[in-house]
């Protein structure tokens, strides 16, 4: 519905009755309703009335089907949700309407130049509470984006709006019969496989697309523009963006745990976002309470280095994985022996390679030391996997035996750095990693030949 189709509307509606609800005055509208502020005899509502012309297309059956799904939701809250009150049918004024608690504020596509860098984390953490609780209820939003969050005039909460194609997990979606159509609107905050419609309906396959929709409001926060903007037209520059185009995020200002985020949450393939994100990705991090890192707060130095661009074209894409597993390791040679280096009391680094030669793992060798409480010989492997090699994205895992050579197959393998790679974050980590297995052979005296059991020890970098 235009703003001129929703201003005649406002005209023919103003001052009577919708349902139980009087209409006062036009709030906004959007691709499919106009929302006026309304009241009844006890309650200030925002009423959302749904264009006659989009329920004709469509059919009342599915529009009623939504309204009711919407429904559902009444009586169950969350502190970022807004408060759905009443909807239905109104056969006197013939519209069909959803009413919803009044909130002051503006939608967060208009706010988004007025949002204080040190608000970003809250509200991307506010958001996510709320899409787990939804999960929690087994319902999926599918339509998160800075249209649908409200930001208060004081601009010190976000709340989630416009539930109109949200969807239990288990059940046929009333909108999904008819096609993808009715979500063109919001296709740039669609993640690839939803815009192609071959999501997993699982609640995991639909947790996925709830972290790319909240990691496309998290790039708009970071970068103040449009996820996908520079594509918007034609229509057809868009689809390829969303399914090929890696998105540029970085800023000197926003806290690099958010930059990490977004990117994190943009991967194009949904088991990918999966195995690097969880819902408590969206929460600020906790300083590590043991070993080095307790000692030692992590403090972010620079942001994020842009991003490989996508490449265009119809050609194949360029090998990325091998030239990053080569930066990878030569950073873990010179850091490792760099760490060691910095302190007369770190046990002495006998060997540094690449091992097994050309696979994307170092081994770290230290000899017998009585002085250091080094028992025996020690072999450290760290083996690097790529998740997405033009996101940066990685996992490495570190695992430990009482010898100057571990057989094969890497036992008791336990990853301690799970990201998008960063030199500041993983040099951290990895000298954590270090101090951490010295400190384990130190107080547990392994025996020799054994793996190292670095269960508890070692801490998984998000």
């Amino acid at each position: 519905m235009d703003s001129a189709r929703a201003k005649i509307l406002e005209e023919q509606i103003l001052g009577t009755s919708v349902g139980e609800w009087t209409i006062e005055s036009l709030i906004d509208h959007g691709k499919s309703a106009a929302v006026f502020k309304a009241k009844n005899e006890n309650t200030l509502a925002a009423v959302k009335i749904f264009d006659r012309e989009l329920i004709e297309r469509f059919g009342d059956g599915t529009q009623l089907a939504r309204i009711n799904r919407e429904l559902s939701l009444k009586g169950r809250g969350h502190s970022n949700m807004v408060e759905i009150l009443d909807g239905g049918f109104d056969p006197a004024a013939k519209h069909h309407f959803l009413v919803m608690a009044y909130l002051e504020g503006a939608n967060l596509k208009r706010r988004l130049p007025e949002i204080p860098v040190e608000a970003i984390g809250g509200y991307i953490s506010d958001l996510a509470d709320c899409a787990e609780y939804l999960e929690s209820l087994d319902l999926v939003h599918r339509d998160i984006k800075p249209e649908n969050i409200l930001v208060s005039d004081d601009l010190k909460k976000v709340t989630l709006l416009d539930f109109g194609v949200i969807k239990p997990f288990n059940e046929p979606g009333v909108t999904d019969v008819e096609g993808l159509q009715p979500f063109i609107g919001t296709l740039q905050y669609s993640s690839p496989e939803f815009l192609l419609r071959q999501e997993d309906g699982t609640t995991e396959g639909w947790r996925a697309l709830t972290f790319y929709q909240l990691g496309g409001v998290l790039h708009d926060l970071i970068m103040r523009k449009a996820l996908f903007s520079e594509y918007s037209d034609p229509f057809a520059k868009l689809v390829n963006a969303v399914q090929d185009v890696v998105p540029t995020i970085q800023s000197n200002s926003v806290p690099t745990y958010l930059v990490d985020l977004a990117r994190m949450c943009l991967l194009k393939k949904p088991e990918d976002r999966l195995k690097l994100l969880t819902w408590d990705s969206f929460r600020p991090p906790k300083s590590a309470a043991n070993g080095l890192a307790g000692i030692k707060e992590r403090v972010t130095k620079r942001a994020l280095a842009q991003q490989a661009a996508a490449p265009s074209g119809a050609g194949p894409k360029p090998d990325f994985v091998e030239p990053l597993v080569a930066e990878i390791v030569a950073f873990i040679k010179a850091a490792v022996r760099r760490i060691s280096a910095e302190n007369a009391q770190f046990p002495p680094i006998n060997t540094v390679v690449r091992h097994p030669r050309d696979a994307p793992s170092v081994k770290v060798t230290f000899k017998q030391s009585s002085t250091h409480l080094i028992p025996d010989a020690l072999s450290v492997y760290f083996s690097i996997g790529v998740i997405d090699a033009e996101a940066r994205a990685i996992t490495v895992d570190v695992c430990g035996h009482m010898s100057g050579s571990a057989p094969l197959p890497l036992e008791n393998r336990m990853p301690f750095y799970s990201g998008i790679y960063d030199q500041s974050r993983f040099h951290a980590s990895l000298e954590n990693v270090l101090y951490t297995v010295v400190d384990h052979i130190q107080a547990k005296e392994p025996k020799r030949s054994s793996w190292l059991a670095l269960e508890s020890s070692v801490e998984q970098e998000q």
